[in-house]
């Protein structure tokens, strides 16, 4: 379609649905559909979410409706010609790839619930837990805003090809009039379902199983003096100089199921960038002699993941729309793989601290009943305050408080690593196209497709900037 078409004169732009419900193709004079609750961020004024949620019969039904649409390839033995059809299908392939971004979001947040307080008490568990929420909140604002984009695009292709029609229809009166369609159900505001589990123990209630399994540990170990006798007198231990202080302790089972979700994120990012590349990708010329029609489709796929003024680098990454870059996505997948990188380095003091502590108990706990052990229990247990007395005597309390400072500042300062990431997500949170300007930016690509990157059309709506 190498002749350019006239701007058509003002018509109504289809409005595109703010809901879920299925959009179907309408002639340009058709009514639009009834509006239904989206995924997303629908909320009653009281501020309660009464959206239906992205449910598995939503997604076979998105399915369902991209596969009943496809067209032939444009692609073909007489060249490559991109016609409305293939358009719309690239706008339903993003708004499918949509979705599934953003519902890696959802389902990280999901998988981090029930990991709660996991990092334990502590000066440094405290400041690792409070920069990990922090760096957790900027991180699914930038994957927000990216799926905001990317719906952008979607009904910016599909407007478009709406427009193309009317416009051919306006040069080609005689011809009939083609179906227009309503543009693609997207998430216009998404918002994953945060925050994230809290990793600090802060007020919070319930069983130390930090705690129990210490005591467990050197009941264990000491098996001749009676779990009846140690158990009390090593939960006083606990509260017991430096120890106290981070007591409940971290959880060394959850924080590796915590750097599993976070790993599992940024993968589930690079799949889902690749799906918005293959829709652009669609309707795009891969034959040699469309270098202008491949640099376009590079630096339109490349501006979905942010933008910065000339492109300059910042905190490391480049802005430049060239050769592909995905900055922003490189921000959340080397920000995911090092927050569950932090993770495996809290678990792995948790576990240091806990076989010190261990260690030392046992030690305290042999010196304390050496010669009491053959005493017969109900003796034994008269003598619980003297023996809790005598235990804390025999702890060995400056490994114990170095052991703790040590397990303080380490953790402190995988936590100001964490810190360190926030500069990069602010940057990718702002460079990040929103839904309007990418809805622009998809207009401009889809009317040069139609065109076969030959001029400059425009397929707009007067009036409309």
């Amino acid at each position: 379609m190498a002749t350019p078409i006239p701007a058509p004169s003002a018509s109504p732009t289809p409005t595109p649905s703010t809901g879920g419900g299925l959009p179907q193709p309408s002639g340009s004079g058709g009514a639009s559909p009834t509006p239904h609750p989206s995924p997303g961020g629908l909320t009653d004024p009281a501020g309660n979410d009464i959206s239906r949620g992205d449910t598995d019969s939503d997604r076979h039904r998105r399915t369902a409706e991209l596969q009943a649409m496809k067209p032939a390839p444009p692609g073909n033995i007489v060249g490559f010609d991109v016609q409305p059809q293939h358009v719309y299908y690239a706008s339903y392939m993003l708004r499918n790839a949509q979705y599934d971004f953003a519902g890696q979001a959802t389902k990280l947040v999901e998988g981090l619930d029930g990991h709660e307080h996991a990092v334990g008490c502590g000066t440094g568990p405290e400041a690792f837990a409070k920069a990990y929420a922090d760096t957790a909140v900027l991180f699914l604002e930038v994957w927000n805003r990216t799926t905001e984009g990317v719906g952008g695009a979607a009904v910016g292709l599909t407007v478009t090809a709406n427009n193309y029609l009317r416009a051919d229809h306006t040069l080609h009166p005689l011809t009939p009039v083609l179906a227009t369609k309503n543009p693609p159900d997207v998430l216009k505001s998404a918002r994953a379902s945060g925050p994230v589990a809290e990793l600090g123990w802060g007020n919070a209630q319930g069983e130390d199983g930090w705690g129990n399994a210490i005591i467990d540990e050197v009941s264990g170990a000491v098996a001749a003096v009676g779990a009846e006798i140690l158990r009390p007198i090593l939960s006083h231990a606990l509260r017991h100089g430096k120890v106290a202080d981070i007591t409940p302790g971290g959880d060394d089972s959850a924080l590796p199921e915590i750097a599993k979700a976070w790993r599992q994120a940024a993968k589930e990012a690079k799949t889902s960038a690749e799906a918005f590349d293959d829709a652009i990708a669609y309707i795009t010329n891969p034959a040699t002699g469309h270098d202008e029609w491949q640099s376009a489709m590079k630096q339109f796929c490349s501006a979905m993941w942010g933008t910065s003024d000339w492109g300059k680098e910042h905190h490391g990454y480049k802005w430049a729309h060239k050769e592909g870059k995905q900055p922003a996505l490189d921000v959340l997948q080397d920000t995911a793989r090092d927050v569950a990188t932090a993770c495996d380095g809290v678990s792995a003091e948790v576990t240091k601290i806990r076989s010190t502590i261990v260690d030392v108990y046992k030690d305290a706990a042999t010196k304390t009943f050496a010669v009491k052990s053959f005493k017969d229990l109900l003796e034994l247990i008269g003598e619980l305050p003297a023996l809790a007395a005598e235990f804390i005597t025999n702890i060995d309390t400056g490994r114990l408080n170095s052991a703790v400072d040590s397990y303080n500042r380490e953790i402190h300062g995988l936590g100001d690593g964490l810190t360190k990431l926030k500069p990069a997500l602010e940057e990718a949170k702002r460079s990040v196209p929103t839904y309007s300007a990418e809805e622009a930016r998809a207009e401009a690509f889809g009317a040069r497709s139609l065109n076969d990157f030959k001029g400059q059309p425009l397929y707009t709506v007067a009036g409309e900037e």
